[in-house]
């Protein structure tokens, strides 16, 4: 075990791999959600999405609950944040992050994958 530990760092190090490229490769092995939206600013609302696409993290029955879930967040703390027309897109892609992670870990007893909000602001 010992060896194969060394061996591991080894490799990390030759690569020049620090820390968190290694932890995203190991979130990456949980699956990956993508959760997308395109929102207006002068309407004021979400013009296209949400959606949510999950790839090797839930399958069969168990993902198309926790798809409901995630979409019922993720729609929910976007028209939150589009009530104020003055914020500001990357707090709102953290916020959309940590709120559907949050929903995640709780649906799924506390499985956390790789979570990527794409959104996309127009006008």
């Amino acid at each position: 075990l010992l060896r194969a530990l060394r061996g591991s760092l080894a490799v990390a190090a030759l690569l020049g791999r620090s820390a968190e490229v290694i932890a995203d490769r190991e979130k990456l092995g949980e699956g990956v959600v993508v959760i997308g939206a395109t929102l207006s600013r002068s309407l004021g609302k979400c013009i296209a999405g949400p959606d949510v696409q999950m790839r090797g993290f839930l399958y069969g029955k168990d993902s198309e609950m926790a798809i409901r879930d995630l979409n019922k967040t993720f729609e929910a703390t976007l028209n939150e944040v589009l009530l104020d027309r003055n914020y500001d897109i990357n707090e709102v892609r953290q916020f959309v992050y940590e709120r559907c992670l949050r929903s995640i870990r709780h649906t799924t007893g506390g499985r956390e994958p790789m979570v990527l909000p794409l959104i996309v602001e127009v006008d």
